[in-house]
């Protein structure tokens, strides 16, 4: 990706990453893998940056919403 006129050396080039998070949530104990997907990139062209956000959901029902505990993050083929 490229950005122009953003900097005082012209274009900012940068490779959004193409790589899928994986999500595990705990409820009542019990791992529940779900995925996740980009929801906004920052740039930042004066520190020369660029942040990536993601962002996952579980459909958790009333009964088990006080039951959620932890979420585990991990990048596929990485090393553990």
């Amino acid at each position: 990706m490229g950005i122009t006129n953003m900097t005082p050396e012209g274009a900012l080039v940068f490779d959004v990453p193409s790589v899928q998070l994986r999500f595990a949530t705990e409820v009542r104990g019990r791992k529940r893998e779900h995925g996740g997907h980009i929801t906004s990139v920052i740039v930042e062209p004066d520190h020369r940056r660029v942040s990536v956000t993601w962002q996952s959901s579980l459909r958790v029902t009333a009964a088990d919403v006080d039951f959620v505990s932890t979420t585990d993050i991990t990048l596929p083929g990485a090393p553990s």
